[in-house]
């Protein structure tokens, strides 16, 4: 491992920096975009609550956004509302668009939603035993995996049966990655990181941290997983759950609760609660 830089995101907020799409979230519900280039706000939206979950973007544009309002917003690509969809509990999990337009959103409430994308009507909810703050993963096959606070992973089909449930020893706040072979990887409070079986959600491998991993795990081409955990540790493992690297917390002082990011060349981003982003490259 070789850490290229890091860069205190205060340095980030003082100057320009030109984006694409810029969506930002903060009391009072928000939601703005901005255009590329010169970054101006183009629209804002506002929810009835303070808004943690990240946004999905379907094909025709619609942006999905989850509010402690209670609802899942769609918001049409000029700011407009399209549709509301009302929950019993605070939406802080992201929402995942399949390949038919169906939204699948965790709540609060203990259930994941799926929606349909005409109107925000309920097309069925699975209910868990505790609040879903997961953000869902879809598989290649439209099984959907998202994890809970009742200490399980659970597999659903598209109509809304349990496939299997996988239990660890601590929630699961952590969103769950798919590799390229089917594997699906996941943190939990419980100090683990677990490798699942899509088959039948046995345990393929764990990984000890001695912490809360709260990051959601990147797997990149070669299928090197990628996380971080609550005592500061960014952690790359191989597909056996080996450790190839790692950086140490004595380097970082915050937890490392965000998700990497990799790019074409391969080099790992990542956030700490230090205020630092990282950037790693392997050795």
């Amino acid at each position: 491992m070789r850490l290229m830089w890091r860069v205190a995101l205060s340095a980030l907020l003082a100057g320009a920096v030109p984006v694409l799409l810029l969506a930002f979230s903060g009391c009072g519900g928000a939601v703005g975009f901005g255009s590329g280039g010169s970054g101006h706000q183009k629209w804002s939206y506002t929810t009835a609550g303070d808004v943690f979950s990240s946004p999905a973007i379907a094909d025709d544009g619609t942006i999905y956004i989850g509010s402690q309002d209670k609802r899942l917003h769609a918001v049409n690509p000029d700011g407009s509302v399209k549709w509301v969809s009302l929950t019993l509990g605070s939406v802080d999990s992201s929402p995942a668009v399949a390949d038919d337009g169906t939204i699948y959103v965790g709540s609060a409430d203990g259930n994941l939603y799926a929606l349909s994308p005409v109107d925000g009507s309920q097309v069925w909810a699975f209910a868990t035993g505790g609040p879903v703050t997961s953000s869902p993963a879809i598989a290649d096959d439209g099984t959907i995996y998202v994890g809970s606070a009742d200490m399980k992973l659970y597999a659903i089909d598209t109509l809304g049966a349990k496939v299997w449930e996988s239990p660890t020893t601590g929630a699961i706040l952590s969103s769950p990655a798919i590799a390229a072979d089917g594997t699906i990887y996941v943190g939990s409070d419980d100090g683990r990181l677990y490798a699942i079986d899509p088959a039948d959600g046995s345990q393929k491998w764990s990984l000890i941290t001695g912490f809360p991993v709260k990051s959601s795990p990147a797997v990149a081409a070669d299928g090197t997983i990628y996380f971080g955990d609550d005592g500061g540790t960014v952690y790359a493992l191989d597909s056996a759950g080996t450790p190839k690297w790692f950086f140490p917390p004595a380097l970082t002082i915050g937890p490392v609760s965000s998700s990497p990011a990799l790019d074409a060349d391969g080099i790992v981003y990542v956030g700490s609660a230090d205020g630092y982003l990282y950037a790693f490259a392997d050795p």
